[in-house]
């Protein structure tokens, strides 16, 4: 935990010894118990066909937050008791309290906030860096109904056994991840509500593509929030569009000169939630006069290919050319190794030495595997899964088969990919598969790459069939075994289109 994470969990492991002193557990823990039962913080989040015609169905928490450590003072006339006021009034499903001194915040602002009952009845967070149990009473004993846990600061039986707490004392745990590791350990904890915090807090860069990554990571029975770099009821829509349940904003509303317009502007309704635009990865990328196309032209993703022997296969100095498209597109296209049943030793080497994002595995890999990977690199992993020509939506089982192993990888932290089994080839087929299949799935909540036999004329009809998280191409975006600018311009615009 470099730089100002690291920093900033220092000096709070410094203040818990000075208030630990100050106020023994048993006292505290009597102080607790003394409390009204919390409220339900993740069923405050939870959008309901009653209530979505009169309120925006991504529900906010409106946060106090006096300060930033990279802004500064964001709110000269801080009143903690009288924001949360403005936000129950106006529509906010819940209230966060910062109360770290980094942000100009105090414990107290939650208790006065409490005492008050100026939050009415949305239930408050407190957002603070807790990584002891003694944390947790002080948090019960303030009045919160829930508390954040930053994975990034927890070791995972830290993150376990605060969670178990949590949950003696009542209170719901708002457990913050910005990586896909992070989020495999949140959910192997058992989280509940799983909060997806676009800013890295190693760095304080924020982008809200962070969310668009992990989101599909999680399973559709846990509550999903999106935190940090949310300012415009289009950024609300966009979220929803990628099965977000809330949003956690604090800037936008401390900063804005009517708090209470800008808190009902990020409350009202919406007709209908903006849908994501579907990811484009463009694959088999060997020069980089390809992926400067590529990336001009909106791709998400670009593919490499390491697998020995094959026709795209490149070197990691090819591999490195490539990345450095990173130096010209800071955030996009992410850079994706594409690798077959290859030693997890010999992976993570070339993962650790050569600039990728991602890592999309195209062999037989088990789900373990994968898990074993993510633990020991900080990429996103994409799995592959092969489908049968064969094979048909009609054909319950098969389907169920299918999709018992989509949700073992599902669960390993994976992407999915779905493309058709050839005997003897490992991804890039070029050939495709029912699209009814794919449809059935997405149906059911699942969120995919499809790939196989795509191209530019067919990838808006894919798109409207089976509706895809985004679709990956290589061979149809090809003229005599090398890429085509124009076809990838082409099948980008359409993917974009439809």
């Amino acid at each position: 935990m470099p730089n100002i994470l690291d920093d900033i969990v220092t000096a709070k492991g410094r203040e818990l010894t000075r208030r630990q002193a100050r106020e023994p557990l048993a006292a505290l823990r009597q102080r607790a118990a003394a409390q009204p039962a919390p409220l339900n913080f993740a069923a405050a989040l939870r959008s309901s066909a009653a209530t979505d015609r009169r309120r925006n169905p991504v529900r906010l928490i409106a946060e106090v937050k006096k300060a930033s450590p990279s802004r500064g003072l964001l709110c000269p006339d801080f009143d903690p008791v009288q924001l949360a006021q403005t936000y129950a009034a106006n529509g906010a499903s819940a209230v966060s309290v910062l109360t770290d001194s980094h942000f100009q915040g105090e414990p107290a602002h939650l208790a006065a906030i409490k005492a008050a009952g100026a939050a009415g009845n949305a239930p408050i967070l407190r957002k603070d860096f807790l990584f002891a149990p003694w944390q947790l009473y002080e948090t019960r004993a303030l009045g919160a109904d829930a508390f954040l846990l930053i994975v990034a600061i927890l070791a995972p039986s830290q993150l376990s056994e605060l969670l178990a707490l949590g949950r003696e004392l009542g209170m719901t745990a708002l457990v913050e991840v910005h990586t896909p590791a992070e989020t495999q350990t949140a959910l192997a904890a058992g989280a509940a509500v799983i909060g997806i915090n676009n800013r890295d807090l190693r760095t304080f860069q924020t982008d809200l593509a962070v969310t668009a990554e992990l989101a599909p990571q999680i399973p559709q029975d846990k509550v999903i929030v999106s935190e940090s770099g949310i300012f415009t009821p289009q950024h609300l829509q966009q979220l929803g569009g990628m099965g977000v349940n809330a949003v956690l904003v604090g800037e936008a509303l401390v900063t804005a000169l009517d708090t209470a317009t800008k808190v009902r502007e990020l409350t009202a309704p919406v007709p209908e939630a903006a849908p994501a635009l579907t990811v484009v990865k463009i694959c088999g990328i060997q020069q980089l006069a390809d992926a400067q196309v590529a990336a001009q032209a909106g791709a998400d993703y670009l593919g490499i290919v390491f697998v020995p022997g094959r026709r795209r296969g490149l070197d990691i100095a090819a591999a490195n050319l490539a990345a450095s498209l990173r130096a010209e597109y800071p955030q996009r296209p992410r850079i994706v190794g594409l690798f077959a049943d290859q030693p997890l030793d010999a992976l993570t080497s070339i993962i650790q030495s050569v600039p990728l994002d991602a890592a999309q595995l195209c062999g037989q890999e088990s789900p373990d595997y994968c898990r074993q990977l993510q633990a020991q690199t900080p990429v996103e992993i994409i799995k592959v899964l092969h489908i049968p020509d064969t094979a048909t939506a009609s054909d319950t089982a098969a389907l169920t088969a299918l999709e018992t192993r989509l949700l073992a990888y599902q669960n390993a932290g994976c992407r999915i990919t779905l493309d058709r089994l050839v005997t003897g080839l490992q991804g890039g087929t070029g050939q495709s598969f029912d699209w009814n299949i794919a449809a059935a799935l997405s149906q059911k909540g699942h969120q995919f790459l499809l790939a196989g036999g795509l191209t530019p004329d067919n990838v808006a009809a894919a798109i409207n069939q089976s509706h895809p998280w985004g679709v990956d191409i290589s061979t149809g975006v090809e003229t005599n075994g090398a890429k085509d600018p124009s076809k990838i311009r082409h099948f980008i615009h359409q993917a974009r289109a439809a």
